[in-house]
């Protein structure tokens, strides 16, 4: 369809009006003029109406328009396939009778409520272009949001893209393209404008509590780190993590063994191994550890499993040992208490056996260990030792902890003799100690929670990837050195740019790291925008079956 202005008022036409020859199209705008009781002189007469009036009869109208097309269209679709099956009385047979669903009175009804309108002003244009598009937006869903992308946006596009082509073969065409353009500028405007609100918007939600959670244990990362941005990262300076924040996970660790100790040094560890073996021995003096024939039977079955799955030449007879020791105890004709010193010995033999680098001993150390724990929570729940059972609970969890930063602290890296831990280290010494689950699926202690965290958010970015691909990170001095010294040209060029590769990142990382920079770099204030639909974009092109 076309659409004429004539002094104020629009007039649509078939779309055949743009094919006549141009003596014909000015005896039918002359018919229509002379029917509506307008003059087709082409100076425009000034409107009857205030432009404030004009823009609101104006949106009435498109409202009225945009309804009942929506309505058209409704018919068309669905009323050839909506209808009733009976029995012709002369064949016998079934036929099918379409239904009148009542399209044409439903429309007539919204035509005799909301009387329609032409604009006589430029805005009231505007304001009843926008009116046809938001029923079919109001169906598109999304609230207030959808209204304005799929109505008032496109409506504007595309009676805007309407005004430049008037009275042209281009006409339609351009209100169609407005109509279409409309979302995905609005689309481009909202990503856009999020951007400079929030540069790093979007970032993973487990990320940011990962780095959430670390603040709370006292170690602070990014704004690259918390989003895992790397190009801020590059411009902070930290693809790996800083000495401060490795000396902060350091004490983080030590302090989940009840330690205020900086760092995880050698005498460090051995006083904090030394007072929980004290708090052992305290906690089940003078308690009688006697095993059930249920944990002698799954003694048996560690062992078993394990000289399955083991290698002959790797078979550890400690694990064989500690278990027939727990059957004896069970299954002799007077079960009998298992002495602390006993204990003593099991736990540091099965200490050092979990630590392992072998996975089978290592896991079937666990298991053993998880049936003397289990023994000995019966004991003191036996004798009513309530307190001692909630102590020893804190106690064997700092003992599985003390076990886990011992290994991370004999790894080989920078740092380690000094007392230095990496997250890379953390995780991987906790997943040995305290098996895969621990890690995977969440079952490990409180410093299995701060290793995750600690390498989700803090662990070291690779400079170069494979090929020789070098990230961010690596582009950053050679980048900046080229272009300043690209801008002056020559070997007086080259040394300046060489100097200022090696100076411009210290002069950005100063800013960066800034307090107030950090924060606006890590803000999630305008996280995304919301994405363009299939079911909105159709109702933003329904306002097109007003026109």
């Amino acid at each position: 369809m076309a659409t004429l202005t004539i002094n104020g008022q629009r007039v649509t036409v078939d779309d055949g009006f743009l094919s006549l020859p141009p003596e014909e199209q000015n005896r039918i705008v002359e018919e229509i003029a002379s029917s509506l009781n307008i003059s087709p002189d082409p100076d425009r007469q000034q409107p009857t109406v205030g432009v404030g009036e004009d823009v609101v009869r104006s949106f009435g109208g498109g409202l009225q328009r945009g309804t009942t097309g929506l309505l058209d269209l409704a018919k068309s679709g669905l009323q050839p396939h909506i209808g009733t099956m009976e029995m012709d009385p002369e064949t016998g047979q079934m036929r099918y009778t379409p239904s009148d669903v009542g399209f044409g009175e439903v429309t007539r009804a919204v035509e005799s409520r909301v009387p329609s309108y032409q604009p006589q002003t430029t805005a009231g244009e505007y304001a009843g272009t926008v009116g046809e598009f938001l029923p079919g937006a109001a169906l598109g869903g999304g609230g207030v949001t959808g209204l304005v992308k799929y109505g008032l946006i496109p409506g504007l596009t595309s009676e805007a893209a309407g005004q430049l082509t008037e009275g042209t073969r281009l006409e339609p065409w351009a209100r169609f393209g407005g109509a279409v353009a409309g979302p995905l500028l609005a689309q481009g405007l909202a990503v856009g404008g999020r951007r400079i609100i929030s540069p790093t918007g979007g970032a993973d939600p487990e990320r940011l509590a990962a780095a959430q959670r670390l603040a709370r244990r006292g170690i602070a990362p990014t704004a690259g780190q918390r989003t895992g941005s790397a190009t801020v990262s590059a411009m902070e300076g930290t693809s790996a993590p800083t000495s401060q924040q490795l000396d902060d996970l350091a004490a983080a660790a030590m302090r989940t063994v009840g330690s205020d100790a900086p760092r995880a040094t050698r005498d460090a560890l051995t006083t904090v191994g030394k007072r929980i073996g004290s708090e052992y021995d305290s906690i089940l003096g003078g308690t009688a550890v006697v095993p059930s024939t249920s944990a002698a039977q799954r003694a048996m079955d560690v062992v078993a499993s394990y000289l399955d799955d083991a290698p002959s030449a790797s078979v550890t007879p400690r694990i064989r040992n500690v278990a027939a020791e727990i059957v004896d105890a069970a299954t002799s004709p007077n079960p009998r208490p298992i002495p602390l010193e006993t204990l003593r010995k099991w736990r540091t033999a099965l200490g050092k056996l979990v630590s392992s680098g072998d996975e089978v001993t290592a896991d079937a150390a666990r298991g053993l260990r998880s049936i003397i724990d289990d023994a000995t929570d019966d004991a003191l729940i036996a004798a009513g030792r309530f307190d001692d059972l909630a102590r020893l609970q804190t106690v064997r969890q700092q003992w599985w902890n003390l076990l886990g930063i011992r290994d991370a602290a004999s790894r080989a890296g920078a740092g380690t003799r000094v007392g230095v831990i990496t997250p890379e280290n953390l995780r991987g010494a906790v997943r040995r100690t305290q098996g895969p689950n621990a890690i995977a699926l969440g079952r490990g202690t409180d410093l299995a929670d701060l290793a995750l965290d600690a390498e989700a958010v803090l662990a070291a970015a690779p400079t170069v990837l494979p090929r020789g691909v070098r990230t961010a990170a690596g582009l950053m001095p050679i980048a900046a050195g080229s272009i300043l010294g690209g801008g002056i040209g020559g070997a007086q060029g080259s040394a300046i740019g060489l100097a200022a590769g090696a100076a411009t990142p210290f002069a950005v990382r100063a800013m960066v790291n800034t307090p107030p920079v950090q924060g606006f770099l890590a803000n999630q204030i305008a996280a995304q925008a919301s994405p363009i639909t299939q079911r909105g974009i159709l109702g933003s092109l329904g306002g097109l079956s007003a026109q």
